[in-house]
């Protein structure tokens, strides 16, 4: 791989474990969540019911991603923390 790709790759990583991007992401699905229950309301229309199971798989993936992102940090937490001892 090319060291450009490599910078970029861990970047991402980086961001990913970092976890505010799934926060962001967590936002983004309830978002949509919202305005598909709302939608009768306001216009009347029948909500699609495949927009609100993907909206809520959303929600559970970027859930996932959360607690995955904030375990390896207390993980590595501990570990430099061992390592100092």
């Amino acid at each position: 791989m090319k060291g450009s790709t490599t910078k970029l790759l861990k970047k991402v990583n980086d961001i990913c474990e970092e976890g505010t991007i799934w926060k962001v992401f967590f936002g983004l699905f309830a978002a949509l969540l919202a305005a598909d229950l709302l939608l009768p309301a306001l216009t009347g229309e029948k909500p699609k019911l495949w927009c609100s199971i993907l909206a809520g798989a959303g929600m559970g993936s970027a859930c996932y991603n959360i607690r995955k992102a904030r375990r390896i940090r207390e993980e590595k937490q501990n570990h430099e923390h061992d390592e100092e001892e």
